[in-house]
């Protein structure tokens, strides 16, 4: 949030990372009566019928929207969707988001895979594309971002991380960190993160922070190009 607000009293510089517990994978999803199969198919859709494509995020500014801008300026920079017009249409989080792409209201979202995954009908909603380098267990059958030619795309996995004050010592932050790692040997604890349609794993304090930063140095860039961050 930082990035998009100069004067937000927060910064990852505040936080020691703990651990990261799962992942949530963001994913692209049209109106099952939109024709296109893939990522290039619905460039493709778009580009033929212009003004008649909306691209729905949960909110400006947030992760959903920051991938919708990766995908501007991927096609921006590829030149080979000439006259392609991104309309971006925000809604105020994920239910009215979903909403509005089983209504046809829009005709493809950015969204969290477990926000979405329990609407799957088949029919009103279809995946098209996950942005994760590996397929989802639950859609194997649907493929990657990077395997439809768009690898910038396969990092945009959430980590659900847990954090402390950075002042916080740091024999408590180890213990913390393995009272985590136990806990996700835990087939209970795996099952119930599972139920919430999240990809457990852990990942120890240094790759949590490496992965953190790794995000804002993304984002920072997508914002900056988007010309998204509010000027002071």
């Amino acid at each position: 949030m930082h990035l998009l607000l100069p004067d937000y009293p927060f910064q990852l510089k505040d936080f020691a990372p703990i651990a990261g517990i799962a992942t949530n994978t963001s994913v692209f999803a049209v109106n099952g009566e939109t024709p296109a199969k893939t990522l290039s198919e619905l460039l493709e859709y778009a580009q033929k019928n212009p003004r008649k494509v909306n691209f729905c995020t949960t909110g400006v500014g947030g992760l959903n929207h920051l991938q919708l801008e990766q995908l501007r300026s991927i096609v921006k920079e590829r030149g080979a969707w000439k006259g392609i017009e991104i309309t971006h249409v925000p809604y105020n989080g994920v239910a009215p988001a979903v909403a509005a792409l089983k209504a046809n209201d829009v005709q493809v979202c950015t969204l969290p895979f477990s926000s979405i995954v329990k609407n799957l009908d088949g029919k009103g909603i279809r995946i098209i594309a996950v942005m994760r380098p590996e397929r989802l267990r639950t859609i194997s059958h649907v493929p990657t971002t990077g395997e439809q030619s768009f690898p910038e795309l396969d990092g945009n996995e959430a980590l659900v991380n847990v954090v402390a004050p950075a002042a916080t010592p740091q024999p408590v932050l180890a213990r913390l960190e393995e009272a985590l790692r136990k806990s996700l040997q835990d087939p209970k604890i795996r099952d119930k993160l599972e139920e919430l349609d999240v990809q457990p794993t852990f990942v120890n304090s240094s790759a949590t922070k490496e992965w953190l930063e790794q995000d804002v140095r993304k984002f920072e860039s997508v914002i900056g190009n988007a010309g998204l961050a509010v000027s002071k």
